[in-house]
């Protein structure tokens, strides 16, 4: 959720986010605010403007993830000197929908994917020592891993931007189109 609204508040303007996780929150303060303003001046009005009401509604979540979907790695030795490098790809699926208040509706739908990559890499050496009965074991390595909240976050991302390319596709809005500027520059006069 919290990313959710993140993500719509960065939208660019698309999207007017009201809050209503915290609704009971906000009536309670705007009633000790109306209260307050009745008990202490002689005017009615207590300044607090109307609250907006929601036109589509924004639901879904994330409805899988897949580990190792693909895993796999090589390595290699010889006279115990070795390397061996290691991947694995997991997947984050996300559906979101807009749904109008007024139909109960729902209007688009977006279910989006986004693939999640760990690398390891890594030698090693393996060496008896004093007449076999000692062993020497030597590893180093380095792991990388796509950390899962950036990709949830970049596919929720992805699913708004699909959502507002379907609708614009539906015909439900219309882009912008950019303005050109028919003066001319200093450079062509």
């Amino acid at each position: 959720e919290a990313w959710l609204i993140e993500s719509l508040l960065e939208s660019n303007g698309w999207f007017k986010v009201l809050e209503r996780g915290q609704l009971d929150s906000i009536m309670r303060e705007r009633a000790v605010v109306q209260q307050t303003r009745q008990d202490f001046t002689d005017d009615d009005d207590t300044g607090l403007k109307p609250m907006l009401f929601a036109g589509l509604l924004v639901h879904g979540g994330i409805i899988a993830y897949d580990t190792n979907t693909v895993s796999g790695g090589i390595g290699a030795a010889y006279l115990g000197i070795g390397a061996h490098e290691q991947h694995r790809k997991d997947v984050v699926t996300i559906s979101i929908r807009l749904v109008s208040t007024l139909t109960s509706e729902i209007l688009l739908s977006s279910t989006v994917s986004k693939t999640i990559y760990s690398t390891a890499v890594g030698s090693d050496v393996f060496k008896y020592v004093k007449n076999a009965l000692n062993p020497l074991e030597i590893e180093i390595g380095f792991a990388k891993n796509e950390l899962v909240s950036v990709a949830t976050r970049a596919a929720i991302d992805l699913a708004i931007v699909d959502l507002v390319n379907k609708g614009e596709n539906k015909k439900m809005w219309k882009f912008k189109e950019p303005e050109i500027n028919d003066q001319p520059t200093d450079e062509t006069e």
